[in-house]
C-alpha cells in the first residue's frame, strides 16, 4: 500500500523526490499504464535509473500546473 505522504494536496509535494510509476500513477490519479504511455510518447519526462523508470515529483507538478484550466 502506498502511504498517505503521497495524496496529493494544495501546495504539498510527495516526501520522496523520484517516484515509481506505481506511486506516480497514484500521485496524477490514473493508471500506471496510461504513465507508460505518456512516458513512452516523450509527453513527460522520466528519470532511467539502469532498467527502472522513476518521475521527478517536480516535473509531476510541472504537469498539472501545465494543464490546469481557468475555471
Amino acid at each position: 500500500m502506498i502511504s498517505g505522504a503521497l495524496i496529493p494536496e494544495a501546495n504539498h509535494r510527495p516526501a520522496k523526490r523520484l517516484l515509481t510509476v506505481k506511486e506516480a500513477a497514484c500521485y496524477l490519479a490514473m493508471a500506471p499504464k496510461t504513465l507508460y504511455n505518456l512516458a513512452y510518447a516523450r509527453r513527460i519526462p522520466t528519470v532511467r535509473l539502469g532498467r527502472s523508470l522513476r518521475f521527478d515529483s517536480k516535473d509531476l507538478d510541472d504537469l498539472i500546473a501545465a494543464n490546469r484550466r481557468p475555471a
